[in-house]
């Protein structure tokens, strides 16, 4: 007989003499039902490597209380490896500056420091004096460039008020030769524009009529029949309408209106027919409906 074979035999006979089933050995040591029958009956899983069979059989004869030197004649308890230490960071050597600082070298820049800060508070307050003493050199110069500068504009404006003065009296003199001839010629012309403003509004339009509104008013105008204006006239507003024999002029609110025929002011409707809805304008005068 093998010594698989052997170890399987005693194994079983340990689990049968305390009554165990082998079901219940796997429920108790969860390993696979396969692989105790193959313990137990030695034979061989071709998926089952010696190293996992191995610790199956540990596991096995510890459940059953057998001891594994009887099992297994080879075994020995397993030794965990020593740790191994981390080796130590070595610390980045840094420069050594001592043989550098030395007494001497050490007044020197202290010296060298010293004469930086004297020069510069110097030169601060040499600076700060200059611009708060009020006779330098510096106000001096300014004051006579700004009195030279106003010198400058003065004979500039005197300068300029008399070429304006040359100028106007030239003017005045070529204004009193040339007035009397443009009076003489604006007159004549205006006699003549007035007199051709009468010839062409008597040869064209006879009814010339403007409205004023004292208040909003709506309008309905007619020119020879002809509409040619239907809206609301504004308060303030005027409107004038030309026509060769009649205007025909209606509304609600005709009595607010002022009027003006041709040039002449009628002004208002008399009060008796303020509330009248329809004006007829002919060159003879209103006729109120």
């Amino acid at each position: 007989m093998s010594d698989r074979a052997q170890q399987g035999l005693l194994l079983k006979q340990a689990r049968e003499a305390k009554g165990i089933s082998l079901e219940s050995a796997h429920e108790a040591t969860k390993i696979p039902m396969d692989v105790l029958k193959a313990i137990e009956d030695a034979y061989t899983i071709r998926t089952l490597s010696p190293f996992y069979y191995r610790g199956f059989l540990k596991m096995y004869a510890k459940f059953l209380g057998v001891e594994l030197n009887v099992i297994l004649d080879d075994y020995k308890p397993e030794k965990l490896p020593a740790p191994i230490a981390a080796p130590r960071p070595v610390a980045a050597s840094l420069p050594d500056f001592s043989s550098y600082l030395t007494a001497p070298r050490l007044r020197l820049a202290a010296k060298i420091i010293a004469g930086i800060v004297i020069f510069i508070f110097a030169v601060k307050t040499i600076n700060f004096i200059a611009h708060r003493k009020p006779g330098s050199a510096n106000s001096k110069t300014e004051k006579s460039s700004s009195n030279s500068l106003r010198i400058q504009v003065k004979k500039e404006k005197s300068a300029d008020k008399r070429k304006l003065e040359a100028k106007g009296s030239k003017k005045a003199a070529t204004s009193k030769t040339t007035a009397p001839a443009e009076a003489a010629v604006s007159t004549a012309l205006t006699s003549t524009e007035k007199d051709a403003d009468n010839r062409t509004q008597e040869a064209g339009k006879k009814v010339v009529l403007s409205v004023r509104a004292k208040k909003d008013s709506w309008l309905q105008v007619k020119a020879d029949g002809v509409e040619v204006f239907r809206a609301t006239l504004k308060k303030g507003t005027t409107e004038t309408w030309n026509a060769n024999e009649r205007i025909e002029l209606s509304g609600n609110d005709i009595g607010g209106l002022d009027f003006e025929l041709n040039g002449k002011i009628l002004g208002p409707l008399s009060r008796e027919n303020r509330r009248s809805k329809k004006v007829i304008i002919t060159p003879a005068g209103f006729s109120v409906k």
